[in-house]
């Protein structure tokens, strides 16, 4: 995982591209595994973990408002994987049990959702309380995007990109239609 951001709103982003998170309004986390000070090996914030295969225990949310992920648990954490990504490091998660978690943050009214990603298998990028919310890439190993609307219903879309190469995926949820977008184009769509 390269960079990973969550938003309130509908398509945030804008001809021109961004400079920082400040640039995109309404944005409520922002994780970069490039940005200076952003990653550490411990849940706290403490110790930066800067070397390649260090474990990461907290990643730092760059949109000003606090929400960092973390996990405390050391068979949990994922890794920090350096020169990665065009010489740019990754959070690398193992697909069987690392996860970070973040501060409760109410999706339910919408939200955009940027990954830059590379998967081999099956990714789950995002999941929140009050059912079964999920946003996946590569569900059952297959090479689709998917989310779940808390309940056992699917909304999916053959990917653009092969799930084992680098990319961008988009999320757009506006609290009643979820719209995926990959290489400029729309992946799927559900109401």
């Amino acid at each position: 995982l390269r960079d990973f951001s969550i938003g309130r709103g509908t398509r945030l982003l804008r001809r021109g591209g961004i400079s920082s998170p400040a640039d995109l309004p309404g944005l409520v986390a922002w994780f970069d595994a490039g940005a200076a000070n952003s990653l550490y090996e411990d849940a706290g914030l403490g110790t930066p973990a800067n070397d390649d295969a260090d474990v990461v225990g907290s990643w730092r949310d760059l949109s000003g408002a606090d929400n960092h992920a973390a996990q405390g648990t050391a068979a949990n954490k994922p890794t920090r994987q350096n020169a990665e990504v065009n010489g740019l490091p990754v959070v690398r998660f193992d697909g069987s049990n690392d996860q970070m978690a973040t501060p409760s943050l109410d999706l339910s009214d919408g939200f955009g959702i940027f990954i830059v990603h590379k998967t081999t298998g099956d990714g789950m990028f995002l999941s929140w309380s009050g059912g079964n919310h999920q946003v996946r890439i590569g569900e059952g190993g297959g090479n689709v995007l998917s989310a779940f609307d808390g309940t056992t219903t699917r909304t999916s879309g053959a990917l653009a990109i092969a799930r084992t190469e680098w990319a961008l995926v988009e999320y757009i949820y506006n609290g009643v239609n979820l719209t995926f977008y990959q290489k400029g184009g729309q992946a799927g769509a559900a109401a």
